[in-house]
């Protein structure tokens, strides 16, 4: 098994640059926190995401899916589904 941890962080941004990503962090200067915005950009798209491991599972969301990776009506609610069956009603 795997979980996203500190030690999965690296790896994920070890994988964006060898696919050919180019990486950097953009700082929040309203935030304490020393960087806050994980970036990646290729072919001109660029990604966005609070951590490396997030960063990494939209630029896999976009290269698998394509430039309509948004949820189409026709395509199910599986976070609905998942929900729906770790908390049952209780009826």
């Amino acid at each position: 098994m795997i979980r996203e941890a500190g030690n999965t962080q690296n790896p994920s941004l070890l994988v964006l640059r060898e696919k050919g990503y180019d990486l950097w962090i953009e700082p929040d200067e309203e935030e304490e926190s020393e960087f806050t915005d994980w970036r990646a950009e290729k072919d001109g798209r660029q990604f966005s995401a609070t951590d490396p491991n997030a960063l990494l599972g939209l630029v896999a969301m976009q290269e698998w899916r394509g430039d309509n990776w948004q949820l189409k009506k026709s395509e199910p609610s599986i976070s609905d589904e998942l929900f729906e069956a770790a908390y049952p009603d209780e009826e």
